[in-house]
């Protein structure tokens, strides 16, 4: 009986994989990143910029206080007294990247260079950075199970075939570095 159970869902997920495996995987990653990451970047971008067609253009004086908020303090929250180069530059080129490459994502376009956009991002908000590597390793090494490697992933078999990913060890670099410095 179980064998039998065990074949059948070889055999399911296998017909499923040949159906999807070159175009499911980045289809399903779009799509969660629109219902989850998309409007979060277009909200916090849209709070950057004035209203209007005009009001795209230019960058409110609250986006230096998010980006800058200790040097926006030091000039009396004075956007005026803050250079273009480079913080006026890093501004406006970090909230239109909030515009453009959640879009570059959404349609599939240098989705490598737009995700190193958003590994930046994250890697600025430490909370953010640490629930998804947590989360990856809990994924990760739930897909690995006994084997110890990663060997197929549903859907993304033409990515697995020829690869062969090690499970992650006990959780992420920091908690191993944390629990180092406790012994």
């Amino acid at each position: 009986m179980i064998q039998m159970l065990s074949r059948l869902y070889e055999n399911v997920f296998a017909t499923i994989q040949a159906l999807l495996e070159n175009w499911f995987l980045g289809l399903a990653a779009r799509l969660m990143f629109s219902s989850v990451l998309f409007w979060y970047f277009i909200n916090s971008a849209m709070t950057k910029v004035g209203s209007g067609f005009p009001g795209m253009f230019v960058v409110k004086d609250n986006t230096y206080a998010q980006m800058f908020p200790k040097l926006f303090e030091s000039v009396g929250f004075d956007a005026s007294q803050i250079s273009f180069i480079p913080y006026g530059i890093i501004a406006y080129a970090g909230t239109y990247a909030e515009f453009i490459l959640p879009v570059l994502i959404l349609l599939g376009l240098f989705t490598r260079a737009a995700a190193a956009g958003f590994w930046a991002f994250a890697v600025k908000r430490p909370w953010l950075y640490r629930l998804g590597t947590r989360f990856s390793v809990v994924m990760m090494r739930w897909v690995a199970r006994a084997k110890g490697k990663i060997t197929s992933l549903p859907g993304a078999g033409g990515w697995t075939r020829h690869r062969d990913l090690t499970a992650p060890q006990q959780g992420t670099f920091m908690d191993q570095y944390k629990r180092g410095r406790r012994s």
